[in-house]
């Protein structure tokens, strides 16, 4: 990595620290998440989260129910309480991939989305503080 992840810690804005540390640790989390830090692990999970749902909306596709779980855990640990239950919930109503969408459905997800897009506004802040509150494990290089 080209830049000092212990200066960017103490002075970058909160989208590049959030960044900065999605980026060590996303190769290695894809690889075998135990690779990486708790940390790192909730800090990829929200970006992800935030990317593909910011994307895609609460329906499966790029992601399944045990990815939602496992995100509705990580957001747990930062705090964000509301965007944790509705990713649990969404997990608990989605129908499988090939199922047909129907009106009643769409609009229950559009409901939970409305509530996770509100809280999801602050994710960089949020993420960004859980980082400095947890410098050496968000700055560990990931085990090999």
């Amino acid at each position: 990595m080209s830049w000092n992840l212990e200066k960017v810690i103490t002075t970058s804005d909160d989208f590049t620290l959030f960044s900065a540390v999605k980026d060590l640790a996303f190769d290695a989390y894809y690889a075998d998440r135990n690779q990486v830090t708790p940390v790192q692990a909730v800090v990829i999970d929200a970006w992800c989260a935030s990317g593909i749902i910011g994307g895609d909306g609460l329906w499966l596709g790029n992601y399944s129910r045990d990815d939602l779980k496992t995100w509705s855990e990580s957001y747990k640990k930062l705090g964000m309480n509301q965007s944790a239950e509705v990713l649990l919930t969404a997990a608990t109503i989605l129908p499988d991939e090939d199922a047909d969408e129907t009106d009643e459905l769409s609009k229950k997800l559009h409901s939970l989305e409305t509530v996770y897009y509100e809280e999801d506004k602050t994710l960089s802040q949020v993420v960004a503080r859980y980082i400095r509150d947890n410098p050496d494990q968000a700055i560990k290089k990931p085990e090999k």
